[in-house]
């Protein structure tokens, strides 16, 4: 019998095999994520140190939400470096920058990967014991923030997920499965109406307002110069775009097409009806709430396009000789959709990041046969950073902006008004009575019972053997072997 393998050596990667490597690639997107959000404060203010609060929270909420995407994408079996660039990706999305316009929508699109994680989790045999009895309550967890367009989102994917699991598992399974999902959306339902009723974020997220199209889809510049096609393609991001189209041309085998396809599509039409529908702009002026929730719903866009994205690199990176023509043709898209781009800009000045981003990974794919695979990945990456750094940067510019003039000024005699809002916030919890908390800690009891009776029934099942030394009996002597 051979022994294990040896343990590899040399410095960590974003290519291995280990936890180390998953460890490493969260470290450096968290990284990458910090610094873009400490340059853009650096050029707005300078090194006041009042204004690091609110941008040092907003880089947090990107980089839990890359952090657990990158968890979402390791559950459907993506590759460490495919989750390294797409986490990347969601983090410094335009989208997810521009929801700092709406603090509670940005909470939710930084807890959903969870949610989603866990429904994925929950439906494989070999974790749903683990993992099924903690779903109902990782489903709720976005709705800390109150009841969001994204949580709601979120949780409908996740329980869709979890009911076709049952009809697509074996008839042995099919009634323990049944009981699982049924008590995930009950603690589900309990927990996430427990952290409604409670709305523990009120004290920070009260200072917030419903953003226009414009002020979402063309956060990279200013909003009254009106939309374009520059606009809707910056959301999803040039890297994400560009290899999602490469999977569908080479038709994705590792993410469902047509499933993702509808979900990208759902998420995208209530902006589209709001942007060039003027009987559904109209509607904005009498219910505000319809921009806030058209804006919000893109989430479901960028996630479709992040995880078609994410498998078709994947895909490329196990097979790039497959369908050569496929390849070509996004060579083609790339260089002659880029200059378009610029003929179709509002601001043209503005698009240098997406017209670059397009024309070097168009190049990359080109040569990657002369780089090799390795090199191929290494140039990718760098590319892959800079493209989506360039974006977030105008993004963060301009949001900021459109905060100030809609958020109301602070007292001249208010030094610190975040230490006010903390100190609000902490007697605001502090208030809340306590059978607000039911829900929830009923949830968790239900949780923590239930991951552990499978465990004990497991060892009850199977018990330890009786010591070795009570059934050997010692060798005996040649001359003794006869008498016994």
């Amino acid at each position: 019998m051979r022994g294990p393998p040896p343990a590899a050596s040399g410095p960590v990667s974003l290519y291995g095999s280990g936890r180390r490597e998953g460890c490493t690639a969260v470290v450096v997107m968290a990284t990458v994520v910090a610094i873009v959000h400490a340059i853009a404060e650096l050029r707005a203010h300078g090194t006041t140190a009042f204004a690091w609060q609110q941008p040092a929270t907003e880089a947090a909420l990107a980089t839990v939400g890359g952090a657990l995407f990158y968890r979402f994408l390791r559950s459907l079996d993506r590759s460490r470096f495919t989750s390294f660039l797409a986490s990347t990706a969601y983090a410094l999305a335009p989208w997810f920058t521009a929801m700092a316009l709406l603090p509670r929508e940005q909470v939710a699109a930084a807890l959903a990967p969870l949610a989603l994680e866990a429904s994925s989790r929950s439906i494989r045999p070999d974790q749903s014991r683990r993992w099924l009895p903690w779903a109902g309550l990782m489903i709720a967890l976005p709705f800390a923030a109150g009841i969001t367009t994204v949580a709601c989102l979120a949780a409908l994917l996740a329980v869709v997920q979890l009911v076709r699991a049952t009809v697509e598992v074996g008839e042995d399974d099919r009634g323990s499965r049944i009981l699982g999902v049924f008590a995930a959306l009950v603690t589900g339902t309990a927990a996430a109406g427990s952290l409604v009723w409670l709305d523990l974020a009120q004290p920070w997220f009260g200072l917030s307002f419903a953003p226009t199209a414009v002020e979402v889809l063309a956060a990279h510049r200013a909003p009254s110069t009106g939309l374009d096609v520059a606009a809707f393609v910056r959301l999803p991001g040039p890297v994400l775009l560009l290899f999602a189209v490469l999977g569908l041309l080479r038709w994705q085998r590792r993410a469902s097409n047509t499933g993702w396809l509808l979900i990208a599509l759902v998420g995208a039409v209530p902006m589209l009806l709001l942007a060039f529908w003027p009987a559904f702009a109209e509607l904005r002026s009498t219910w505000p709430v319809i921009g806030s929730i058209a804006a919000a719903s893109w989430w479901t866009t960028l996630l479709a396009t992040t995880v078609l994205g994410a498998a078709g690199l994947d895909d490329f990176l196990e097979l790039p000789t497959r369908r050569r023509l496929a390849l070509r043709a996004l060579f083609a898209i790339a260089l002659i959709g880029a200059p378009a781009l610029l003929f179709a800009a509002a601001v043209p000045d503005r698009e240098w990041p997406l017209v670059t981003a397009f024309v070097a990974i168009a190049v990359l794919l080109a040569v990657w046969r002369r780089m090799g695979i390795l090199q191929f990945k290494n140039a990718l990456a760098v590319v892959a950073v800079f493209a989506l750094a360039a974006p977030a940067l105008q993004v963060l510019a301009v949001t900021e902006r459109v905060a100030i003039d809609y958020l109301p000024a602070m007292p001249v005699t208010e030094v610190d008004p975040y230490s006010v809002f903390e100190r609000r916030g902490w007697l605001w919890v502090a208030s809340r009575p306590l059978w607000l908390y039911s829900g929830i800690a009923g949830a968790l009891l239900w949780s923590l019972a239930a991951s552990l009776l499978p465990r004990r029934r497991n060892q009850n099942a199977n018990p330890a053997p009786p010591k070795a030394s009570a059934a050997i009996v010692k060798k005996a002597r040649a001359g003794d072997r006869s008498k016994r």
